[in-house]
């Protein structure tokens, strides 16, 4: 959120430029964690603000008191002095619970953690006909996906071996490598449903909603795939 909060305060200040507007409320009806992002900002902004009356009120009271009773010394002034420095205490504390409570709400980043979790299967090679004794797959079934990765890298790759390289990829957390994999494989491969439920999974894997939210809706708009599956990850994503 750091490298949002000037742009926030721009908007909120009203210095951004018209152009500079259309662009930040644009953001902010597309991006569902800049839009979470600048309602912390708003919180945090009402929290301080209703901090500052209150003090400002502490301290009106006491001026009122100051000039209605007679001070012999200044040591009167001491009682006004620890109400205030108390209602200053307490008025610190209320904003650091408003700002955990909103910042253990919008940084539930295990919720895509666990969702990949607990949809991620590795991808299964095909059967092939007869005996397979191909040893580029059963290196990668056997789970030796630094080995497979080095022996494909030299061949010319068919959709699964692609499959096969983006879930090793996967395993091995070279996402943007498992991304451009996938992405290799055509939509008129065999393989083109689980290619984009990857992607999806992909995105989760990282803490990205919005783009995993994408690919899920672009596969349910073109394939009856892992159907059930995918309504449940988009409620969970989609959730309030």
């Amino acid at each position: 959120m750091e490298k949002n909060e000037a742009v926030f305060e721009a908007y909120f200040s009203g210095t951004l430029s018209e152009k500079e507007i259309q662009q930040f409320n644009a953001e902010l009806d597309s991006n569902m964690k800049f839009q979470k992002e600048y309602n912390f900002f708003l919180s945090v902004k009402k929290a301080a603000a209703n901090i500052e009356r209150d003090n400002m009120r502490c301290k009106l009271k006491a001026v009122n008191l100051e000039e209605s009773i007679e001070k012999p010394t200044r040591k009167t002034n001491s009682p006004n002095t620890v109400k205030n420095t108390i209602s200053w205490i307490i008025g610190v504390g209320i904003i650091l619970s408003i700002i955990y409570v909103i910042f253990q709400t919008l940084s539930n980043t295990n919720e895509p953690a666990k969702l990949y979790a607990s949809y991620f299967d590795i991808y299964q090679v095909q059967s092939a006909r007869g005996t397979d004794t191909d040893p580029i797959k059963t290196m990668y079934s056997e789970g030796n996906y630094k080995g497979f990765i080095s022996k494909v890298k030299a061949i010319d790759k068919s959709p699964e071996v692609n499959m096969m390289l983006a879930n090793a990829y996967i395993q091995s957390d070279a996402f943007t490598l498992a991304q451009n994999t996938l992405l290799q494989i055509t939509d008129e491969s065999a393989l083109r449903d689980q290619k984009y439920w990857y992607l999806g999974l992909l995105q989760l894997k990282q803490g990205h909603k919005v783009e995993a939210i994408s690919y899920f809706q672009h596969l349910q708009s073109i394939s009856q795939y892992k159907k059930s599956q995918i309504e449940d990850i988009l409620l969970k994503l989609t959730k309030k």
